[in-house]
């Protein structure tokens, strides 16, 4: 079994009753009651995780969730919790059943996201019965926090593929690939920005599918840009021979940013 959780327990939840949540709304009856909801941890200090809860890339946290839930139908059908990225429509990261007698319902699991995690979770806890009434929501965050940020991300270089660029008579495509790496790992670094030579911004990935990034989690952020043809070869819209500057940097989740990055690109 793993070690107690490291950081603040015992946070109540947030009522509301607006939010989204499974279920279908019921016809005639009343729809559960949730009360007195309580989750642990709130806050995860990351450094202070015990090593038997580390891998080489993920950190595990217990959570465990307790909650009352009534029902005056006598038709409750099952209570469950869901612990997900604020980001709308992100994968859950954890989510279940909870059991109980009478009453009385709890569940958990374990919360396992990368090394060097410093963001927010968002918790939501609901009832449904067997008409499909949900009952009021219970929201919380579990934050992952660090007592000892290592400082800014750091970009060490921006490659150009290929290291000249020419368009020809029908054009062609470059990347732009900025190596970013964090003291907090990787999982810190929130997104890494960059700044055309006229002035629009782009960005740069590392997620193994967009503007032709090769590996996820690689720390090679990489951008696609399509080049029109050569001005010498083909009449406008054409580009002419120069050296474009491209501006890049990164920033992480403890609000840190890196020194930009100036890339200069050849354009034959």
């Amino acid at each position: 079994m793993w070690a107690a959780v490291v950081v603040a327990a015992g946070t109540v939840l947030v009522f509301s009753s607006c939010d989204s949540v499974p279920g279908v709304p019921g016809g005639e009856g009343t729809p559960p009651l949730l009360s007195d909801v309580e989750f642990t941890p709130a806050f995860v200090d990351i450094a202070s995780i015990p090593a038997e809860q580390r891998t080489d890339t993920t950190l595990i946290v217990p959570f465990s969730v307790q909650a009352t839930a009534t029902d005056f139908d006598g038709d409750l059908l099952s209570v469950a919790f869901v612990v997900q990225d604020l980001v709308a429509g992100n994968t859950p990261i954890l989510q279940g059943a909870m059991t109980g007698t009478g009453t009385a319902f709890s569940g958990g699991g374990d919360i396992v996201v990368p090394v060097g995690t410093i963001a927010n979770y968002s918790v939501l806890v609901y009832a449904v019965d067997e008409q499909g009434h949900v009952s009021n929501r219970a929201r919380g965050q579990v934050r992952f926090v660090s007592s000892d940020a290592g400082g800014p991300p750091v970009i060490e270089d921006v490659e150009s593929d290929p290291p000249i660029v020419r368009p020809g008579a029908t054009g062609t495509t470059f990347r732009l690939i900025a190596v970013v790496s964090d003291p907090d790992g990787l999982a810190n670094v929130l997104r890494v920005e960059g700044t055309a030579p006229n002035g629009s911004k782009f960005d740069l990935r590392d997620d193994g599918e967009s503007f032709g990034d090769d590996v996820a989690g690689d720390g090679r952020f990489t951008t696609r840009f399509d080049v029109p043809p050569s001005c010498d070869l083909s009449p406008p819209p054409c580009v002419s021979p120069s050296t474009q500057v491209f501006r890049i940097q990164a920033f992480d989740r403890s609000g840190l940013t890196s020194e930009v990055f100036e890339k200069e690109v050849t354009i034959e």
